[in-house]
């Protein structure tokens, strides 16, 4: 059995397209990267690129996207490249929020906001049904409003949830199923119409107990993901993390359990909390995550950036929260990524 290493391994990570909670905006995504890179090769590519864009202070992708050219980006995320490994994980925002109401409606009893969505296959091709075929057999609007309800009904870490959440989610509900809709759609919201008490059982939970990590917090899930990926290729894992509100230190601690009861006695995990602007390891982070975000924003918005896709490709987690299998067809989400695996 491996022993943990005397040094451990830093792994940087960010995110891009947080949404505050509100997971229903059409074609938006949220990504979160985490880099393996050294400090001195991270300052000195941050560097170069400060020069490159003549910018002060923080790099931001946007910057890199407008100015760089292909071989700037190559060298970032290319193979031989500036990374000596990188995780991308992609959340196509609507398809997290109809998985996560998927696993409360349909799924195990027990749901942990740190899990990714879909936790079997039954729910993740219900939430897949909708995600591709909701919004165009019941209307943009009424699909809109009931997206909103659902993540109400999710919802209780904010105080302009409404009292009425679930009311109003079995409400939309009824609303829905007295509208013409395909045979797929309406047998998923049939389905999900008579088991809407599991979701005040999980509310209650949550209310219960304010230390639950929330479950429409995209990142936690993401964090957990890649702290247990990389744990198993490094048994000491320190991470370094770009400020986030969410790692309250509870949370942080439930990951580190993950990773405890899924490497027993062979894998040590410490996230740290740290400013991207004092560690060019986590600028990497947000750079590769912010990229990696217009890529497949490209695509969901039906005007793919081919170039940038491909690049971003071999840096895709197989696990992201993404319709990897559409066909193209207009009514379903276009495909971004094929037979992706972490490098």
């Amino acid at each position: 059995m491996n022993q943990p290493a005397t040094h451990p391994t830093v792994v940087a990570c960010d995110e891009s397209g947080f949404t505050g909670g509100n997971l229903t905006f059409a074609h938006a995504v949220f990504t979160h990267a985490s880099v393996l890179v050294s400090r001195e090769a991270a300052a000195e590519e941050t560097a170069r690129l400060r020069r490159r864009v003549a910018a002060h202070g923080e790099l931001k992708a946007s910057w890199l996207l407008r100015w760089c050219d292909r071989d700037d980006l190559v060298r970032l995320l290319g193979p031989g490249g500036l990374l000596d490994g990188a995780l991308v994980h992609l959340s196509d925002i609507r398809l997290f929020l109809l998985r996560r109401l998927a696993d409360v409606l349909m799924g195990p009893e027990e749901i942990s906001g740190l899990d990714l969505p879909g936790a079997t296959a039954a729910t993740r091709a219900a939430a897949l049904d909708l995600r591709r075929h909701g919004e165009a057999s019941l209307g943009a609007k009424r699909w809109q409003e009931f997206l909103m309800v659902a993540g109400n009904a999710l919802r209780t870490n904010s105080r302009w949830v409404p009292a009425t959440a679930v009311d109003d989610l079995e409400a939309a509900l009824d609303v829905l199923l007295a509208t013409p809709a395909t045979r797929p759609v309406r047998g998923v919201l049939a389905s999900w119409r008579s088991a809407t008490g599991r979701v005040r059982a999980v509310r209650r939970q949550l209310e219960d107990d304010p230390r639950l990590p929330p479950l429409l917090e995209p990142l936690l899930p993401a964090v957990t993901h890649a702290a247990l990926a990389w744990s198993a290729q490094h048994p000491a894992l320190l991470v370094h993390h770009d400020e986030q509100s969410a790692l309250t230190r509870w949370r942080v601690a439930a990951i580190g359990e993950r990773v405890a009861a899924r490497f027993p006695g062979n894998a040590a995990l410490e996230l740290v909390r740290v400013d991207s602007r004092d560690d060019p390891r986590v600028q990497v982070a947000d750079l590769v995550a912010g990229i990696a975000r217009r890529a497949a924003t490209s695509v969901l918005d039906g005007k793919p950036d081919a170039d940038l896709v491909s690049m971003v490709r071999p840096l895709v987690d197989d696990q992201s929260i993404w319709d990897g299998d559409a066909d193209g067809s207009a009514d379903a989400v276009p495909k971004v990524t094929a037979e992706l695996s972490p490098r």
